[in-house]
């Protein structure tokens, strides 16, 4: 019997609340031995503060996410937000260290997990390139490969976020999202010769065991 892998496109923010909340249901994929999971990274935000409104927003939608989804913010990241800390996003930041785990590794997936535990439950900062490589590590990543792929992406800076690749990835996946025609994050696209469907995640939330039949059959 020959298997079949199905190829699942998942566009993602690692700073996008809703992707934490849909983390289960990306973890099914991940696993399922008949699905091949590629990480298509956004590029949400480039590299900013969190102004007041933009916390009581936040707020807002995590309490929501925690309602439809299950999934708990933790209160280190609660009381990050209440505080008056400066707090930076940096989509591309996060990205690229997801890309550069699944370049040396191949746990790109697992590195997105560390990095939305760390941000949204740990209140870790994120957009710190010392608090990426601890988690990279965490991982098993080596820290000779790890520095050396790291170099070898840089474009003549010691900032993470102006890597070039990053920047590429998140054109390929927008562009690729356009042609999909899907819009807002997560979004789940099946790719089979050369045809692309949407497939539709949103109700499955609250049962994760239909979900996991779903994909069997893909």
């Amino acid at each position: 019997m020959v298997n079949v892998t199905t190829k699942v496109h998942y566009f993602f923010d690692p700073l996008c609340g809703w992707c934490f909340g849909a983390t289960t249901l990306a973890n099914v994929l991940n696993q399922a031995p008949n699905v091949q999971l590629i990480l298509q990274p956004a590029g949400m935000l480039q590299r900013q503060t969190m102004s007041t409104p933009f916390r009581e927003m936040v707020k807002l939608h995590d309490q929501r996410i925690e309602t439809v989804t299950g999934q708990e913010f933790g209160q280190p990241y609660q009381e990050r937000l209440l505080s008056s800390e400066s707090i930076w996003l940096d989509s591309y930041i996060t990205a690229q260290a997801i890309l550069l785990v699944e370049q040396l590794t191949g746990q790109g997936f697992s590195m997105l997990q560390a990095v939305q535990q760390a941000h949204y439950q740990l209140g870790l900062d994120v957009s710190q390139q010392e608090t990426l490589t601890k988690l990279a590590l965490s991982l098993g990543v080596g820290a000779k490969s790890w520095f050396a792929l790291l170099d070898n992406n840089l474009n003549q800076s010691s900032q993470l976020a102006q890597l070039r690749p990053i920047k590429q990835a998140v054109a390929h996946s927008n562009e690729l999202m356009a042609r999909c025609q899907v819009q807002g994050l997560p979004s789940f696209v099946i790719e089979h010769q050369g045809q692309f469907t949407p497939l539709e995640h949103s109700r499955y939330y609250a049962n994760t065991a239909q979900w996991q039949q779903l994909i069997k059959q893909l």
